[in-house]
């Protein structure tokens, strides 16, 4: 099978850019699910017609939205959707599109606050604009989509993508998953260890949570606890490569999830590729009471911890018992290696488009 990919962030390489573990991952999926991939960059006429009529492609997989503006993407404006749309009704060439729920109906039942200038344009997203936009009917009029693809909690689907399936079009959750390719388990000559770590950037946004729980532990845990990563004010030692990042994670005797205020509401929201990571990497997590990750972990395969005294009292407790937390650390590794790698997930689409 030919695809078609259409990243949601675009870079030569795709090796700068912070989506890089999502879009590298996607491709190398569809790659072992038996797909040949051509990246498009979105805006491209000429490589789109020299893609179209070189290579051929049987499946168009983009995104709606685009990104910080969370606008309709570039490639849904003419000429690029009329030689899309035209090669799709003359190829047959399906069509699955990734976007965002309408957060309308999220934002009443959630407590957000948000930081002005925010680099991660959490308030942007939670503003943006309800399905169908102007471009989004189009899609739906020219019958272009045959599915309709999103990350977020399976509870979402019904609620927060009624414009989609009350045009008869499938919706699939596709949650972010592990590269199974970069994070996995590695040995590592003697080095610097730690019984507790947390490698990851820093936002305003993001850091409501992170304050909340890792102030409280730093102050019990001290040097026990390394915190590693870009934009801190404050406790990071500094940002660390991808290669450092694995070595941590294989050195920690813990490491620490930690997700976004939007993600730890009573309703399951969102999850983050930490867990998928860590697990993958063979480690043992700690994770922040995110409810949207009880839909894809079993009890046996996850810790939760709902405050920062909790996650405290249970860390103390599973670097005293080695083997319960080893165990769980198998469990998590073998439930993400046979459900949870963006090879499962390209091959959900792929089944769900052409089974």
């Amino acid at each position: 099978m030919k695809l078609l990919y259409q990243p949601y962030i675009y870079r030569e390489g795709m090796d700068t850019n912070p989506f890089k573990y999502i879009e590298t991952g996607y491709i190398r999926g569809f790659e072992k699910a038996g797909c040949d991939v051509v990246v498009w960059d979105n805006v491209n006429y000429a490589q789109l017609e020299e893609i179209l009529d070189g290579f051929k492609p049987d499946l168009f997989v983009g995104y709606i939205r685009a990104p910080r503006t969370y606008e309709d993407s570039s490639w849904m404006q003419d000429p690029i959707f009329y030689r899309l749309n035209s090669y799709r009704q003359s190829h047959g060439m399906k069509v699955a599109l990734h976007t965002n729920p309408d957060v309308q109906t999220l934002t009443k039942n959630l407590d957000l606050h948000f930081t002005e200038g925010d680099r991660s344009c959490a308030d942007k997203f939670y503003q943006q604009k309800a399905s169908p936009t102007k471009h989004e009917r189009m899609l739906i009029e020219e019958s272009f989509v045959d599915l309709i693809l999103h990350s977020f909690s399976r509870t979402l689907t019904q609620p927060c993508f009624k414009s989609w399936l009350s045009a008869g079009i499938d919706v699939l959750e596709e949650p972010l998953a592990l590269d199974d390719t970069v994070f996995k388990k590695t040995l590592f000559p003697r080095s610097k260890s730690y019984d507790l770590s947390y490698a990851g950037g820093w936002w305003p946004f993001k850091g409501q949570q992170l304050d909340k729980y890792l102030f409280p532990m730093k102050d019990h845990f001290g040097v026990q606890l390394g915190v590693f990563g870009k934009g801190w004010p404050h406790l990071s030692e500094g940002h660390v490569s991808d290669k450092e990042f694995i070595r941590i994670v294989r050195r920690s005797k813990i490491n620490l999830v930690f997700h976004e205020p939007s993600q730890v509401q009573k309703i399951p929201v969102h999850v983050n590729e930490r867990i998928y990571k860590l697990y993958g990497m063979g480690g043992f997590a700690l994770c922040d009471n995110n409810p949207c990750l009880k839909e894809y972990f079993n009890e046996d395969e996850i810790v939760f911890c709902s405050n920062p005294e909790e996650m405290i009292d249970k860390a103390e407790y599973y670097l005293k018992n080695k083997q319960e937390r080893v165990k769980i650390a198998e469990n998590g590794h073998r439930a993400v290696m046979a459900r949870h790698t963006y090879y499962h997930r390209a091959s959900a689409l792929i089944s769900r488009l052409f089974n």
